[in-house]
């Protein structure tokens, strides 16, 4: 017997292999070869070649690459991406790295060296790009929250945020496809951060002039950086699964959760400053009167015009702890800056002219998507994800935090809603299966309309109490939040599967309409007229978003059962068809 016969025969002794397994295996992972790889070596290399890897000791027997990766959706904020066999190698080609039978332990403690050392420089970017926009969003997030306390002259800080989002919806559907096509993914990064470093500098000088300017700046700015950043991460998440031989949706996954479990820090970042440096505010005099609450109407009754005693609240606090914290947040900023240019690689690896000839294509088909019944049930809930953005982030910290207790307290408030958030977003991602869709759903809608109720019929004050209910407000608001962030980007990803990235594209854009018209009512009506508006979209999108769920398990139902039919006699396929899915 040969010696390759001899290594056949032990080869299948210890696998167990045969052709039922082997065509199951290759058929799964969407293209990508399973989880558990095995060794196999043909008989005859004349008319075979071997396509399986090793990955207990690393080697590669006349690797044949795969030509069909799969696609993925990156999740958060609101972006999402695309593999495309055009733009992107087989995450297994790696035969310039791995190991051959013959290689001598010189060559191969060389080339485990050189894996090594890639993984290592590919993982020093996704950190510190994770870094830099820490960095950056801690600065922003908390000014943004201070905007309308800070500037709340004539609605200037309303009318800001209202621009920032207008710009940010349309310069996300036209702009970022060009511009990352004609710049790349570093320089469309540099060039957003500073973007923002522009917008904290105008908040030195605000009028109607610097301040709506430097808004419109930073929302295209904005919608520029969240496209090339799931872009960077997907080309970084390529290069691993290239280097790694593991299945690219797995290195994704690992890539995008290590991106955002260092981003989330920047809930704490900003706003904890925030309190630290308004914290003394109380033995500062202010620029205006002395505080006096007396002198204001707070909670939902708070309005912008002056209705004979009942005066909207405008109390900002004095100019130097503001330029204190504005030159803090621009020190953040110019340094978030400084690491994606110094120390974060420029990693290109799709056709820039292909992402330009294809940008038309995604922009029609953005548009297209609005005859489909699926995308109108679902509009009215992204709509409902902006406006009460426009409440909690402008209303909330002037006419009650603000208001109420003092400015000092708002990053804290503020802290313990991203906390929530967070810990929330991290049980529902270990219990999604079992919860499905609907029932966390259900208990988001009704920790949306207690917050509302809450905010609509309480009276806050100066006491303990008040600050009590605030800590609460917040706190079921961001666990809401939460919620619906996780099933909506569920719900859009399982409806449009074959258009993920237009479907996003759709939610983005009436995400931010709904928040520049929350922000635009906030400059002419009372606080408990957005209230009632926002009950009322709750109600409403809620009940569409529950018929679309209850439209789809009825079609999965029905393919289910289909499927059923076509393989009644084969038993590895039936077990699968009729496996539960909860939604």
């Amino acid at each position: 017997m040969t010696n390759k016969s001899l290594c056949l025969e032990k080869d299948l002794k210890e696998n167990s292999f045969d052709l039922k397994k082997h065509n199951s295996l290759h058929q799964s992972s969407d293209g990508f070869l399973g989880n558990k790889c095995f060794d196999c070596i043909h008989a005859d290399h004349a008319h075979h070649r071997s396509l399986h890897v090793k990955q207990s000791n690393g080697y590669v027997y006349n690797e044949a690459p795969l030509t069909e990766p799969a696609e993925y959706d990156s999740d958060g904020s609101s972006d999402t991406s695309f593999v495309t066999s055009s733009s992107v190698t087989s995450p297994l080609d790696t035969s310039s790295l791995h190991k051959s039978p013959l290689d001598t332990p010189s060559e191969i403690s060389e080339n485990e060296k050189s894996i090594k050392t890639r993984k290592t420089y590919l993982w020093k970017d996704v950190i510190c790009l994770s870094l830099a926009l820490t960095c950056l969003f801690g600065a922003f997030g908390g000014l943004q929250s201070l905007q309308s306390t800070v500037n709340c002259f004539e609605g200037l800080g309303f009318a800001s945020l209202a621009a920032l989002y207008a710009s940010t919806l349309v310069s996300g559907l036209f702009l970022p496809p060009f511009v990352i096509g004609w710049l790349g993914n570093k320089i469309t990064l540099v060039l957003g951060m500073l973007c923002f470093v522009i917008y904290t500098i105008a908040n030195f000088y605000p009028n109607w002039y610097t301040l709506i300017s430097a808004s419109v700046i930073v929302g295209i700015g904005s919608a520029n950086l969240w496209t090339a950043q799931p872009n960077y991460m997907a080309n970084i998440g390529r290069s691993l699964a290239e280097v790694t031989g593991i299945p690219l949706h797995v290195v994704i996954n690992k890539v995008n959760s290590a991106f955002y479990g260092i981003f989330n820090i920047h809930i704490i970042q900003g706003y904890a400053l925030s309190s630290i440096v308004y914290g003394g505010i109380k033995e500062v005099s202010t620029n205006q009167t002395s505080y006096a609450p007396e002198r204001y109407t707070c909670g939902a009754n708070d309005c912008q015009q002056t209705d004979g005693n009942v005066t909207s609240y405008c109390n900002p606090p004095s100019e130097k702890l503001t330029y204190i914290l504005l030159g803090t947040y621009a020190v953040f900023c110019i340094v978030a800056v400084a690491i994606v240019i110094f120390f974060v690689e420029d990693r290109e690896i799709s056709d820039t002219r292909a992402v330009k000839l294809q940008a038309h294509k995604k922009l029609t088909e953005t548009f297209r998507l609005w005859t489909n019944y699926r995308m109108i049930l679902l509009i009215p809930i992204s709509l409902y994800m902006g406006f009460k953005t426009a409440i909690f982030q402008g209303d909330f910290p002037k006419s009650y935090i603000s208001c109420a207790v003092g400015i000092d307290m708002m990053g804290y408030i503020f802290i313990c809603n991203g906390s929530v958030s967070s810990v929330v977003q991290f049980v529902l991602s270990r219990n999604g299966k079992r919860l499905g869709r609907v029932k966390p759903m259900i208990v988001s809608f009704f920790l949306y309309l207690t917050c509302a109720v809450v905010l609509l019929k309480w009276e806050p004050d100066e006491s303990t109490l008040t600050i009590i209910v605030l800590f609460i407000v917040s706190a079921l608001w961001g666990a809401a939040t939460s919620i619906t962030k996780l099933e909506i980007t569920n719900i859009f990803a399982m409806v449009f599967q074959k258009k993920k990235e237009a479907a996003f594209a759709n939610f983005a854009m009436w995400r931010s309409c709904g928040s520049c018209i929350g922000f635009l009512f906030s400059l002419y009506s009372c606080v408990y007229v957005k209230l009632y508006m926002q009950i009322a979209l709750l109600v409403f999108s809620w009940t569409l978003y529950f018929c679309l769920e209850y439209i789809h398990r009825k079609e999965r139902k029905g393919k289910l059962a289909i499927q059923s039919e076509k393989c009644k006699k084969d038993d590895l396929c039936q077990k699968t068809v009729n496996k539960p899915v909860n939604v």
